[in-house]
C-alpha cells in the first residue's frame, strides 16, 4: 500500500477537506462510530488514520487508541491534532507488522482505507490474531461509483 499522491503531496489540503467533506463528516464517521458501539475503556486499533479526525472521536468516547497510517505526513498531522491522547505508528497495511499481543484489541476500525490494500489476507490474519474473542472489525469502503473517478485499480 504505497502512499498516493493525494495523501503524500497534498496532506494539509486533504486533512482540511476531510473535516468538512459531507461524506466523511455526515455519513462515514457517524456510521463507523455507531457500529463500533461503546468504546469507553476499550483498546481500539484504527487503520488508515489520515490526519486523526476519526481518532479524535474515538478518544472522546474513552477508547485507548493506536492509529496507523502509511503516510508519515498524515501521522504528523494526527499527532499535531491529538498530542499524546493516542498512539500513532507508520504502517503499510500491505505488509502488516505485529501490532501487539494476541487478543489485545477490542475493536478495529478502518474508515475508507481497505480498498487501498492489494491483498487483504495477511492483514485480516493479523487482525484476527489481535482481536479479543468477541471483538469487532468495523470498516467502510469507497463506493465503486466514486472509486471509478479516482482511477483506482
Amino acid at each position: 500500500m504505497s502512499p498516493t499522491t493525494t495523501f503524500k503531496d497534498h496532506a494539509n489540503t486533504y486533512a482540511d477537506w476531510s473535516v468538512i467533506n459531507p461524506v466523511n463528516r455526515d455519513y462515514d464517521r457517524p456510521t463507523i462510530l455507531r457500529l463500533a458501539g461503546d468504546l469507553n475503556g476499550k483498546r481500539v486499533l484504527e487503520l488508515g488514520c489520515a490526519s486523526g479526525v476519526l481518532t479524535t472521536h474515538l478518544v472522546e468516547r474513552g477508547a485507548d487508541v493506536l492509529s496507523v497510517d502509511v503516510e508519515p505526513q498524515m501521522i504528523e498531522l494526527a499527532r499535531q491534532r491529538l498530542g499524546n491522547e493516542a498512539r500513532f505508528e507508520i504502517v503499510d497495511l500491505d505488509q502488516p507488522p505485529s501490532l501487539g499481543p494476541a487478543g489485545s484489541i477490542d475493536v478495529v476500525v478502518a474508515s475508507l482505507v481497505l480498498h487501498y490494500v492489494a491483498d487483504w489476507q495477511p492483514l485480516l490474519q493479523e487482525l484476527h490474531r489481535l482481536l479479543k474473542r468477541g471483538g469487532a472489525l468495523v470498516f467502510s469502503l469507497h463506493h465503486p461509483i466514486t472509486g471509478a473517478d479516482r482511477n483506482q485499480t
